[in-house]
């Protein structure tokens, strides 16, 4: 809740704080906590998202970009053709913007070449997976289960996605991908329901 992170700062401020590090919820409500931070002289340290602020003193992230990429890649290769779903997490937050980018630098030229369709790129609210399992019932039914591969910001919309798979009898079937390596995330690749997962910052791949 953007709010209630803006609140809290507010609360860390009044008590004499020394360096601000905020992981921002919203990147573009995370300003205001900035630029009341910086209003007072105490840096300011923008972890693993960019608060869309030129006040902030450092920031300390991973390349979702290169994440991104790297995800799409083992994706393509593993399934070249077909109807593709990009499930991404919280639209305020900067992380998916770039793996999304990521994505697309790797899956456009596919799709240019008629080898690839992407039938679903939306942002999900949260990073739910509630809301990912929801929207990927909804292309299931849209595209008669005709869906070959599935992308997500991270395991847990991946875990959601499963459970939409599951219901139409897919599971193991359709390529899934998440990323952060979560246990649950790992166990669903050995038992074969989750295709792979990005371990977050480092270049080791874990897939099934």
């Amino acid at each position: 809740d953007a709010n209630l992170q803006n609140d809290q700062i507010e609360n860390m401020l009044s008590q004499g704080i020394d360096v601000l590090v905020i992981g921002a919820q919203d990147s573009e409500a995370a300003a205001t906590g900035v630029e009341a931070a910086k209003e007072m002289g105490i840096p300011v340290v923008s972890y693993c998202r960019v608060i869309n602020s030129d006040k902030i003193d450092v920031v300390v992230s991973y390349d979702y970009v290169t994440i991104g990429e790297k995800n799409m890649e083992m994706a393509l290769e593993a399934v070249p053709e077909g109807n593709y779903v990009l499930v991404n997490g919280h639209d305020a937050d900067s992380v998916p913007h770039d793996e999304n980018t990521g994505y697309h630098n790797v899956i456009d030229p596919k799709v240019e070449a008629g080898d690839v369709t992407i039938v679903y790129d939306q942002y999900t609210e949260n990073w739910s997976a509630d809301g990912a399992m929801s929207a990927v019932e909804n292309v299931l039914t849209q595209y008669d289960n005709d869906i070959q591969a599935i992308i997500c910001n991270n395991d847990g919309m991946a875990g959601g996605v499963i459970q939409a798979l599951t219901a139409q009898g897919l599971e193991g079937q359709v390529y899934v991908a998440g990323m952060d390596a979560e246990l649950s995330a790992c166990q669903r690749i050995a038992e074969g329901t989750q295709s792979a997962t990005v371990i977050t910052g480092y270049d080791d791949l874990a897939e099934a």
